[in-house]
């Protein structure tokens, strides 16, 4: 245990009644309309994983989705499959960065329709949170850099890109006692 030595002690109990499961319940009347979705160990794994790979089922965000203003009207969804070297020559994008286009692609059907069914039954917008906290760090992913998500591809690009996604998921626990035992 670090930190400051008068603080009082915190135990694995303490840190888990603070989890939004355990609150929401008892403040749903003055807390925003909020949906849990339970994640697999595997999916929770798989976020803690390097590199950007969507799983089957999850499209790779549009542009226009995001648009705080009224829009061109244009078709151009904001996204190219190509890009210019550094001599000035298109060369071809590895398929599969955005889209989940890999081999190794992860599957993760149960997640993906639960988190999909959450968007739209919240309005076709929600904020992403795990149990603690809000990945307000990773708003840069996003398109128009705010955490607004339309799509499970939204919540899973926010939620790769956190660092408060990661303390999360493997140091939500770092503060309690060291005789207690963390899940």
């Amino acid at each position: 245990r670090t930190g400051d030595p008068t603080a009082p002690r915190v135990s694995v109990e303490d840190v888990l009644a603070c989890q939004i499961g355990e609150w929401y319940p008892l403040l749903k009347k003055v807390s925003p309309p909020t949906r849990l979705v339970v994640l697999s160990r595997p999916f929770c794994d798989y976020l803690l994983e390097d590199g950007i790979i969507l799983p089957p089922g999850c499209q790779a965000p549009r542009a226009q989705n995001y648009s705080t203003e009224g829009g061109d009207g244009g078709e151009s969804d904001g996204w190219s499959s190509y890009s210019e070297d550094e001599t000035g020559e298109e060369e071809e994008e590895a398929e599969g960065v955005l889209d989940g286009a890999d081999s190794a692609q992860p599957a993760f059907e149960e997640e993906i329709e639960a988190i999909e069914a959450a968007i739209a039954t919240l309005g076709g917008q929600v904020l992403p949170k795990l149990n603690w906290s809000t990945p307000r760090d990773a708003k840069w992913i996003n398109a128009g850099e705010n955490l607004m998500c339309v799509s499970c591809s939204d919540v899973i690009l926010i939620l790769k890109s956190s660092d408060f996604a990661v303390h999360d998921l493997c140091h939500a626990f770092d503060c309690c006692d060291e005789e207690d035992d963390a899940p």
